[in-house]
Order: C-alpha cells, then structure tokens, then sequence
C-alpha cells in the first residue's frame, strides 16, 4: 500500500487545519469514516461548531500519520460539504499528492513523568517511561480491563505546565512486566492541538537539556584525559 493510501484509511484519526472567513484558524481532530478516489467523508471527533461556517470550497489542509514510517504528512484539499447530523460528516476532497516536503517526525524521549488514569472507575497511578506528542508507553498496575485497541483515559503531569493534561488514547500494546504490572502503549486519539503544543514543549526542553549534560560530562572526560 502506498503512502497516500495509508495516510488516508478508513478508520484512522486526521487533523484538519482550516482558516475561514471570519472564523479564526483552528485544528481538529477527526476520523476517516469513508474513502474513493473522488472525496474523503470525516467524521467529527471533538466539538467543534466553528467549522459549519465555513463555506464549501475552503482551503484546508490535513495532517496525517503514518504509522509505519513514525511521520507526519501534509496533504491540501478543499471542502466540499458538511452533512449535519447527531454526529456531523464533513466532506473533503480527496488529495492528490503528499507533501513530502513537510514530513515531520514525531520526537520521542524517555523520560519519568507521573501519570494517572481511569480504570474501572476508579483513578489510579502510573508512570510515563517514553513521550511524544502522539503516544505514550506507561508502566501501569496490571488489570483484565487493559486491552488491546481498548480506550483508556489519562492525565500526564508535565513540570512545564501547572495542570495536568487530559488525553484520550488506544492502547496499542500491552506488555507483563511482572506479577503486579504491565506496560501500555497509548496513541492518542483525543489530544487537543494545545495538549500537543504543550508536550511538545517540554520534549524540546528536556532535549536541549539532555544534549547539554552530555556535552558537560564529554567535556569533563576530555579535561580528565588531558591532565
């Protein structure tokens, strides 16, 4: 299967940037419910009533994932229709090409943040051992509820933001790590832009953090060696 076509499957989750007359720009998240060759059908997955002032024929671009490579991909289209309903299908052109030039990888850190989350009612204590702005792994108490493709809700403490952050994601694996624990990958499935942004920014932080401690401790090798 091609790139194109794996950034556009039914099922997967999309981001749809818009700027309209009037209505400031903004990005949400939706999922492909239908694909031809013709038009894509989006299936509204947060609120979002700004994007039904928007008149047929506005330039949007998407943001899609492809989850083979680890990258994002821009993709330009044009709105065709929104068709109201208890949940709203907004239609799309289908695009013609990729962007390869906007290619964008995710980056992914190991790292020690608290992480909470809701398991059978109840919110229970975790940590979050790798991030980025798309996923997580977290090593969590072991439960029958955590499943495979399971939704599991979460709360990510970062110390570059003063409150918790809610996601929403799909677990993607689930790993026995001993009796009393497991491991869980999540992929997002519900993070705002915002939530994105903020992650985002820590990542960056810890990073250039990361790269200064090992140019410290390299210096100081080199001084040792020296003397």
């Amino acid at each position: 299967m091609d790139l194109l076509n794996r950034l556009l499957q039914p099922g997967k989750s999309i981001l749809l940037k818009y700027t309209g007359t009037g209505v400031k720009g903004s990005v949400h998240t939706y999922i492909i419910r239908s694909a031809n060759e013709e038009q894509l059908a989006l299936l509204v997955k947060e609120s979002n009533s700004l994007i039904s002032y928007l008149h047929p024929g506005t330039k949007v671009k998407l943001i899609g994932r492809d989850e083979d490579e680890g990258h994002e991909y821009r993709l330009l289209s044009e709105l065709i229709e929104i068709k109201q309903g208890e949940l709203p299908l907004v239609i799309v052109k289908r695009p013609r090409e990729v962007d390869h030039s906007t290619r964008r990888s995710s980056l992914r850190l190991d790292v020690s943040l608290p992480f909470s989350y809701y398991d059978d009612l109840k919110e229970k204590m975790g940590e979050i051992r790798n991030l980025s702005i798309n996923g997580l792994l977290a090593l969590v108490k072991l439960s029958p509820s955590l499943k495979l493709n399971n939704t599991l809700t979460g709360k990510i403490t970062l110390p570059t933001v003063k409150k918790p952050l809610l996601i929403i994601g799909k677990i993607t694996r689930v790993q026995k790590e001993d009796e009393n624990h497991a491991w869980v990958a999540l992929d997002f499935q519900t993070a705002s832009e915002d939530v994105k942004n903020k992650i985002s920014f820590y990542l960056v932080q810890r990073q250039r953090h990361l790269i200064n401690m090992r140019r410290k401790n390299t210096s100081s090798i080199n001084q040792i060696a020296e003397n």
